[in-house]
């Protein structure tokens, strides 16, 4: 049960975060709502990389995993700092792009280079793909939240939700960075101090939890490559590259966060493995809130809650706007032209919190969605990375896509949720790829 301390350290963060949002609404300009007039500096940029992408899945199921398979797991964190640094190399062009061609969404690049009917079908599956995420957020910070200060499960994810909404709706992009930069900070410090806390009261590590290649060598090629070959193509983090004040800046931000994000990942490594050592029979997911609960003294425990506040918040706020202005650009203001763009956005980011916070309450199993999304991520994966470098034909991108992400379907049912089945898909979109390009060699139409 939360004790009046954590309670009162939960109000002021609360109380922060809505404040930040309210000035974020000062001297707002249409092009500040939606993309921070593309002039973030590196401090702000590489706070909201950050913030963004440490969530749900860098706390709950990263901890699952390395309850599971030791410090082997790390290999995620190794592979999203590397995809990071990936990702500079494809950003001058991105960036000069976006700039000339006003792009503001993921799908913009490929309604631009592609048509709408290729550009209308990477929309759809951003937008799937991202409420997909949207919903772990919500899923993770409700479960979590409800364990550890005795609040229900639907209470913990409306509370979330109706907060974020607020500063989201009234700040935009603006209100997304800026109390990004917050909880990053927050985020860096209060996890050292937890993760030192844990480690003090951490027993004899197992060595076989030790061997950093794992018990399978699949299941950490899997971890490295989901990291390194989707970070570069992260819709989230294609936004704040269109964001980015110039190419210096977004090059500065890209090699910072990818030390950052990997020093969160052992942190997040050291409070795992001090768990499993203590209680190494409990469920994996319930790792985080095992050890929030069991080794943290009380004083601690309050922080150990905001960590957790602004992890899943910092990624929940960056989903709902993206999600919101992601709708609206690829989809309504192509077929019915708007000038109340910044009105629009805001509708509709009421409308995808709300969404977001149905489906989690309606659906709870965090693991099963995770391993979808991510065997469904590799599937889309040849034909994205492959359009940016080569000329594909649409068919091309259609068929791996859809082929790719019907194999992810069948591969989870017959397997299982394995970290290795997702190298299946990819496999299979990739041979989509090439054969078709191949087999409508004469159809230049296509």
């Amino acid at each position: 049960m939360v004790n009046p301390l954590d309670l009162i350290l939960i109000l002021i963060y609360f109380i922060i975060v809505i404040i930040i949002g309210i000035w974020a609404k000062r001297g707002e300009t249409q092009e500040g709502y939606l993309i921070g007039e593309r002039k973030v500096g590196t401090l702000l940029l590489t706070g909201t990389i950050v913030a963004s992408l440490f969530g749900a899945n860098s706390m709950v199921t990263y901890s699952a995993f390395v309850y599971q398979y030791g410090i082997s797991a790390i290999w995620a964190y190794i592979g999203t700092s590397a995809g990071l640094l990936i990702l500079i190399f494809l950003s001058k062009k991105l960036k000069e792009i976006a700039d000339k061609n006003k792009f503001y969404t993921f799908a913009d690049y490929f309604y631009d280079k592609y048509g709408n009917k290729i550009g209308a079908l990477i929309g759809f599956l951003i937008f799937f793909y991202y409420v997909g995420f949207l919903v772990i957020q919500f899923i993770a910070g409700g479960s979590i939240l409800s364990i550890l200060t005795g609040w229900s499960y639907n209470l913990s994810i409306l509370i979330m939700g109706l907060v974020v909404i607020f500063y989201v709706v009234l700040g935009g992009f603006q209100a997304v960075i800026k109390t990004d930069l917050f909880q990053y900070f927050l985020i860096i410090f209060l996890l050292l101090i937890v993760s030192l806390v844990m480690f003090g009261k951490s027993k004899v590590i197992n060595p076989s939890d030790l061997n950093i290649l794992g018990s399978n060598i699949g299941n950490s090629a899997v971890f490295f490559l989901y990291g390194m070959i989707t970070i570069p193509i992260a819709a989230e983090l294609w936004q704040r590259v269109y964001a980015g004040r110039n190419f210096k800046v977004i090059k500065h931000s890209l090699i910072y966060s990818s030390i950052i994000f990997l020093i969160l990942g052992i942190f997040m490594t050291i409070i795992a493995l001090s768990v499993k050592t203590n209680f190494p029979d409990i469920d994996p997911k319930d790792t985080v809130a095992t050890g929030f609960l069991n080794l943290l003294p009380i004083v601690i425990s309050g922080l150990a809650l905001v960590v957790f506040f602004s992890a899943i918040m910092s990624t929940i706020d960056t989903y709902i706007f993206m999600l919101s202005l992601n709708f609206f650009k690829d989809f309504i203001s192509r077929y019915n032209y708007s000038k109340k763009i910044v009105m629009n956005v805001r509708i509709l980011s009421i409308l995808i919190g709300f969404l977001g916070m149905f489906f989690a309450i309606l659906f709870s199993d965090l693991i099963d969605v995770v391993f979808f999304l991510g065997a469904t991520t590799f599937a889309m994966v040849p034909a994205i990375w492959g359009s940016f470098h080569f000329k594909l034909k649409r068919i091309s991108i259609f068929l791996s896509i859809i082929i790719g992400i019907i194999s992810a379907i069948i591969v989870l049912y017959i397997i299982g949720n394995v970290p290795y089945m997702a190298a299946i898909p990819f496999s299979v979109a990739i041979i989509t790829l090439l054969s078709s390009q191949l087999l409508f060699i004469k159809y230049p139409e296509l």
